[in-house]
């Protein structure tokens, strides 16, 4: 079953496939979920290299398969650059499943060697299934998939329940969290303070990542029990990069009780969505009490499996992993 992943009209990377995929087992299976590229070594006459695409799948009771608001968060893939992407899930009868690709990088200029290689406004893709009993399988608008917060919090819930995370406090119950999802870096700004929350990150340029979501010195505003993703990194796949270097600073602003705040509408990756359990418990664990901070910070992912869910707590913070 083909497919194409190219940038959104509203340069949105969670819109960049016009189609979702939709299967509904007849039995309970285990099924095996791929996007797969075309393969580089075929293309000899352009500069061609594979994008990034990762994957969000929701499922609902088959009961309710007229109400949008009945989907629920099933399962996350995120990763960088890399031929295909690929889950297994087990499949339940009672429930539709909807499978949707993604992408940051499609649409967007491709560096190679210093210099612009490609284009890149597309890429095709092919979808497959396999399972041990039957499944039906069909592809439809993506517009059919009205509910676009339950998959901006599919992406928080997967980051927030990552092992592969270091947090940094950034106040009074607040933290930044950065988590490593298979070459791709997402930065995330919980807020669970009675106050909103003012901060700025500087991403320090290195070579084989780019910025993909976000704008390093920017200032973001995070109000009184939200959350939101500051940046997203992703690894461009020619070369292989491994420390991250970045600083940031943070200070409380003007925002009242969180019932008086009013999170935003759905505006893509970097909507503010409310601040779930999970995000709670980790601004919980902050303990600093001063309202400014700065820090900066280091991360290595070849040592980040020895360093989960490490919380760094003082001003100035300094912190390599």
């Amino acid at each position: 079953m083909g497919g194409v992943i190219k940038l959104h009209e509203t340069r949105d990377p969670l819109q960049s496939s016009a189609l979702a995929y939709f299967c509904c087992p007849q039995q309970r299976t285990l099924s095996y979920f791929s996007f797969v590229q075309k393969k580089k070594r075929a293309n000899t006459t352009t500069q061609f290299w594979y994008t990034d695409i990762s994957m969000i799948v929701l499922k609902r009771p088959r009961s309710n398969c007229n109400d949008n608001a009945s989907w629920r968060r099933c399962h996350c893939f995120i990763q960088s650059v890399h031929r295909s992407c690929d889950i297994e899930l087990f499949l339940d009868p009672e429930f539709e499943y909807c499978i949707i690709p993604f992408s940051y990088l499609s649409g967007k200029e491709e560096l190679q060697c210093g210099s612009i290689g490609q284009n890149k406004k597309s890429a095709s893709l092919r979808f497959t299934s396999y399972s041990a009993k039957k499944v039906d399988l069909v592809a439809k608008s993506r517009r059919n998939i009205q509910n676009e917060e339950i998959i901006i919090e599919s992406i928080h819930f997967s980051l927030i329940g990552s092992k592969e995370k270091v947090i940094y406090s950034l106040g009074p119950s607040s933290v930044l969290v950065a988590v490593y999802k298979n070459g791709t870096i997402y930065f995330l700004a919980l807020n669970a303070g009675v106050n909103g929350l003012m901060m700025q990150l500087n991403i320090q340029s290195i070579e084989g990542m780019t910025i993909v979501h976000g704008v390093s010195k920017d200032t973001h505003i995070i109000p009184s029990q939200s959350q939101r993703i500051i940046s997203v990194l992703a690894n461009n796949g020619h070369r292989h990069t491994s420390s991250l270097y970045f600083s940031f600073q943070a200070d409380v602003c003007e925002e009242k009780s969180a019932s008086k705040v009013k999170i935003s509408s759905y505006k893509g990756v970097g909507t503010k969505i409310r601040l779930g359990i999970a995000g709670d418990l980790l601004c919980q664990n902050s303990k600093m009490q001063s309202k400014y901070c700065s820090g900066t910070g280091s991360l290595d992912k070849n040592l980040w499996w020895d360093t989960t869910n490490q919380m760094v707590e003082s001003n100035n913070a300094s912190h390599v992993n």
